[in-house]
């Protein structure tokens, strides 16, 4: 992920990728031959390196029998440790402003090959409208006041918005019912965002569902969660209100892959969706 702090923590000196870069070149291999001997695409080499992707234990141990260096896994161990789960609190994630952390979640889009998104309280951003977009980061600033230039945020949350070209990761969201009833826009805002969002839904590469508010409701959506899915592994990001939280070994995601489809058994899609939309769209015309 094109995440600046933590890619600066990745890549200093006695850094993970930069441990496992020293080790590539003590064994007198280039990026390309690397990924040639792990059978990965070179891209997946290079994000390790530049600190765009953290390693997880299956790469490091792959990558030092490639580069016959044992002494690699233990070496690392610490770093693995403390890496699948970085906490990154708002003022060091948002150092370059709101719309520099919105162009790197741009990149982290356009690199997976698939997008979960979980949403308790609003619309997922690539669903998003520019007028309900700037309704939610302008109140966002009351919290992270790095929210320099609103526009710039808007416009750079914007290059991530689904299209009906099929272009991008295949996205699938669901979405708590509460989302459509209340937000910080306005009414107007609101009622064009539920339009919109009637009609993206329908859009090939959109898997869309809603868990709707009932007293009955056999699930407890307790948290936002993303899933991203990059050559075959699962980055997962949640935000709270102090910072991010980004987990990305297998034992760290496991349990969101399980929230998952336990979400997934309860919420409705298709037709049911729509009426649940319509529904919404019917009280914020009273």
């Amino acid at each position: 992920m094109d995440n600046p702090v933590l890619s600066q923590w990745l890549t200093q000196p006695g850094g993970l990728s930069t441990l496992l870069s020293e080790a590539r070149q003590a064994a007198g291999l280039t990026g390309v031959a690397l990924a040639n001997r792990l059978d990965w695409p070179q891209s997946r080499v290079s994000r390790i390196q530049a600190g765009r992707q953290v390693a997880t234990r299956s790469d490091v141990a792959q990558w030092a029998e490639a580069c016959d260096a044992p002494g690699l896994v233990d070496a690392v161990e610490p770093l693995l440790s403390e890496a699948s789960a970085r906490h990154l609190p708002w003022r060091l994630r948002l150092a370059r402003g709101h719309a520099g952390a919105q162009e790197g979640y741009n990149v982290l889009h356009r690199e997976s090959e698939r997008v979960v998104m979980v949403e308790t309280a609003l619309i997922p951003s690539p669903l998003q409208t520019k007028s309900y977009s700037r309704a939610v980061l302008s109140a966002l600033s009351n919290l992270v006041p790095q929210i320099v230039d609103l526009d710039a945020s808007v416009s750079a949350r914007a290059a991530r918005s689904v299209t009906d070209d099929a272009e991008g990761p295949a996205y699938e969201f669901i979405v708590s019912e509460a989302a459509l009833l209340g937000s910080p826009a306005s009414k107007d805002v609101m009622l064009e965002q539920l339009e919109h969002l009637r009609n993206v839904i329908t859009y090939e590469g959109v898997t869309f569902r809603l868990l709707e508010l009932t007293p009955d409701s056999p699930v407890v959506p307790l948290e936002s969660f993303r899933i991203y899915r990059i050559e075959d592994q699962n980055l997962v990001l949640v935000e709270t209100f102090s910072g991010e939280t980004e987990y990305s070994t297998p034992e760290r995601t496991a349990d969101y892959i399980k929230a998952l489809d336990w979400l997934r058994e309860a919420a409705v899609t298709g037709s049911e969706c729509r009426q649940v939309i319509n529904r919404a769209i019917r009280r914020h015309r009273r």
